[in-house]
């Protein structure tokens, strides 16, 4: 019985040791793994994480959450916190200066305000000791809001339920203005992309930008930009879409084959939901529904998607 209580006292000890060994995290720990998340590129993490963390106040954490409301394609809420630090991003230092920078000059652009834009990415290269290929980048876009500076935001001005039937090669039926055109969707196109012979058909003015863009295949070539006054997609019309300018040969040699235009990422953000069904035809309700599962993010206007595998 006595050995049985000397091994209960002993378990005891052992338990009140572990515990005190175990440290409360300080706010320094919670910022620091914040940041380890971010580091990563886990949005999904590092957004639940910053639910968890309502009561810490720090400059640092309110960057994250800017970078989290911009990843989860709410631009206003992102420049809403960078507000928070002020013009100087006071609070910020070192390479998360660039980031808060081209953050903002990311959100205007996603918002169609490219003056705006441009006038953030300014302060972008005003700092010192930038990485060179992000400079390099970041410059690229630049050479696109500058273009696009004086060019009134994309907007939709009607919209009603519709379902677009897909014809070959994936198109669907598009008025450019008044021109009845054959155009792709691709989910992973930036920006929506025409030739420029067919720019010059629909009488759109072509925007010096020369903009070095690369292909899938690693290939290279110099875009100039346009915007279309009307874009309609069965009910739905949306007005002032900007588009890159490829050389004609980038979209396909052969008339047969050739892609006159692709509506890309800003198009299929305008309406909001997509369902592309077994029938062959594309559906865009009237309503976007909300729902409650989010695992899709945005790295600027590249898609990020969380997926569960196997249960993990």
């Amino acid at each position: 019985m006595h050995r049985l209580h000397r091994l209960s006292w002993l378990a005891l000890l052992l338990l009140i040791a572990g515990c005190a060994s175990i440290r409360a995290w300080s706010s320094q720990d919670r910022i620091r793994h914040l940041v380890e998340l971010y580091d990563r590129r886990d949005y999904f993490g590092l957004r639940d994480a910053l639910e968890r963390e309502q009561d810490l106040d720090n400059p640092r954490v309110t960057l994250l959450r800017a970078i989290v409301a911009h990843a989860f394609n709410d631009p206003r809420e992102s420049n809403r916190q960078l507000d928070l630090l002020g013009p100087d991003l006071e609070g910020i230092s070192g390479s998360m200066r660039a980031v808060a920078h081209r953050l903002r000059y990311r959100n205007h652009f996603r918002l169609h305000e490219y003056a705006a834009a441009a006038a953030a990415a300014e302060h972008f290269f005003a700092l010192e000791n930038l990485d060179s290929v992000l400079r390099a980048e970041t410059e690229n876009e630049l050479r696109i809001a500058r273009a696009l500076a004086d060019a009134p935001p994309q907007r939709v001005v009607r919209r009603t339920s519709s379902t677009i039937p897909r014809g070959r090669y994936a198109r669907v039926p598009v008025m450019v203005g008044d021109s009845l055109r054959s155009y792709m969707f691709d989910t992973g196109a930036n920006l929506s992309v025409m030739r420029r012979s067919e720019a010059e058909a629909l009488g759109l003015e072509i925007r010096p930008a020369d903009v070095s863009i690369g292909t899938s295949t690693g290939r290279r070539f110099i875009a100039d930009v346009t915007v279309a006054p009307k874009v309609k997609l069965g009910g739905i019309e949306i007005e002032n879409v900007a588009f890159l300018v490829a050389p004609d040969e980038v979209l396909g040699r052969d008339p047969q084959f050739a892609i006159p235009g692709i509506l890309g990422f800003p198009v299929l953000d305008a309406l909001g939901e997509v369902e592309f069904r077994r029938n062959g035809v594309m559906h865009i309700p009237e309503r976007v529904p909300r729902y409650d599962v989010h695992n899709l993010a945005l790295r600027f206007l590249m898609p990020v998607v969380q997926l569960q595998v196997l249960n993990e």
